[in-house]
């Protein structure tokens, strides 16, 4: 069964480049989303076991979709990785405490996406 990512990013290029990697390379399930609306209507029917977040969103920004996806005990085993142009320390720590499990800075290498990927879920198609 392959593992389930909620790709969350509005820029429409990066999102592709990030499908690329998550559906083609490394073999996940993944679903698109542009807002963090979309993203929070996303989860409330679905239980992704990772969320690939861009903190800068038009509307409800990335913060305040990790916060709210923290809300909802059945999300507890989903891993948030917050993907962010915002480099400052503060930054860094609001994500975390917003529920991000891990923060990979814009612009990204497309090695260290991959190994973040891999380091919150392992691999994404279990063999047997």
């Amino acid at each position: 069964m392959a593992k389930k990512v909620l790709i969350v990013e509005d820029e429409p290029e990066v999102q592709e480049i990030e499908r690329v990697v998550v559906e083609d390379l490394l073999g996940c399930e993944v679903t698109l989303a542009s807002s963090g609306e979309e993203a929070l209507e996303l989860v409330s029917g679905a239980t992704p076991d990772l969320v690939v977040l861009d903190l800068l969103l038009p509307g409800i920004d990335g913060f305040t979709v990790a916060e709210r996806m923290r809300t909802q005990p059945r999300l507890d085993g989903t891993r948030i990785l917050a993907l962010s142009g915002l480099t400052r320390q503060e930054d860094r720590e609001r994500a975390k405490a917003a529920g991000c499990n891990d923060i990979l800075d814009k612009p990204f290498d497309l090695d260290d996406l991959v190994k973040k990927i891999e380091g919150l879920v392992g691999a994404c198609t279990s063999t047997g």
